[in-house]
């Protein structure tokens, strides 16, 4: 499974690891966890939110997050159990980032504080 990445690379730089993407070796008539690190190598806060073509195929844990620059974050991405029978599936995630504004900054510290 490979990532696509939406952002805008001058305003965005994250990092995804692995590179080259998630494997989830057969049988799949288990579940099968992978990792996905997502990096903010900027120097400004951004969002992100990942998407899939198959969302009752996998829960992703965060789905979506905000990184502070230098800031990296985990997520949790499993395969549910499938039918051994079925054919393996070709499904697509996709990671959206852009960076926060000044009044989406300005909104969180001021609900925190």
């Amino acid at each position: 499974i490979f990532f696509r990445e939406m952002a805008e690379q001058l305003e965005v730089q994250l990092s995804i690891l692995p590179k080259e993407g998630l494997y989830f070796p057969p049988p799949l008539d288990k579940s099968i966890e992978n990792t996905l690190e997502l990096k903010n190598d900027g120097n400004k806060v951004i969002t992100y939110k990942i998407k899939t073509t198959a969302p009752t195929h996998y829960h992703v844990k965060p789905r979506m997050g905000i990184l502070i620059a230098g800031q990296h974050s985990k997520v949790k991405i499993t395969l549910r159990a499938q039918d051994p029978k079925a054919p393996i599936p070709q499904h697509k995630f996709q990671i959206e980032a852009r960076p926060l504004t000044q009044d989406e900054l300005n909104e969180m510290t001021s609900t925190t504080a």
